[in-house]
């Protein structure tokens, strides 16, 4: 009973330190959420410092879900503000510090939107910006897309006008 236990316990942790073990298709491994937000960060730090000029912080970030803004906030090694904007989901902890809408100073500078999924820019803020530029990012492990991101470098921010949030 005690040998049985201990082999127990070893495939357990091994399976919870080393998920790959199983080789899970990513909609079935409950681990691949949580992998993958290191390389989004990196990679947005990439486009962050090619947009950004010496003088400071003249680009902004944000994203339309909590999740997305939060990793960023997290695995970006310069740790800029990042915004998280309501475009019709529930409201979470972003909305209460304030966003976008209500910064003033933010007029005129560029952004870099990031959405999960291959996606098109969100219909709420193409008057925002003068323009935009799509690109893609996928996150991969040994050959298996864990994420597709839709990154969006937009230029000359006019403000945003959003509908006011009535409920949790």
């Amino acid at each position: 009973l005690l040998f049985a236990s201990l082999i127990m316990a070893f495939i357990v942790t091994m399976v919870a330190h080393y998920p790959g073990i199983l080789n899970l298709p990513v909609k079935m491994d409950p681990s691949s959420r949580l992998r993958g937000w290191k390389e989004l960060g990196i990679k947005i730090e990439e486009v962050y410092n090619s947009m950004a000029s010496s003088e400071g912080e003249n680009v902004f970030i944000f994203s339309d879900r909590y999740q997305v803004s939060s990793e960023l906030a997290f695995y970006m090694p310069s740790k800029p503000t990042i915004y998280c904007i309501n475009l019709g989901r529930r409201m979470n902890q972003y909305d209460i510090w304030g966003g976008i809408e209500s910064r003033n100073d933010l007029l005129g500078l560029d952004a870099i939107f990031v959405k999960m999924g291959n996606r098109n820019f969100p219909e709420q803020l193409k008057n925002a910006f003068d323009s935009y530029e799509k690109e893609k990012f996928i996150v991969k492990e040994k050959n298996k897309t864990l994420r597709e991101y839709s990154i969006f470098r937009c230029y000359g921010f006019k403000g945003l006008d959003l509908k006011e949030i009535e409920s949790y």
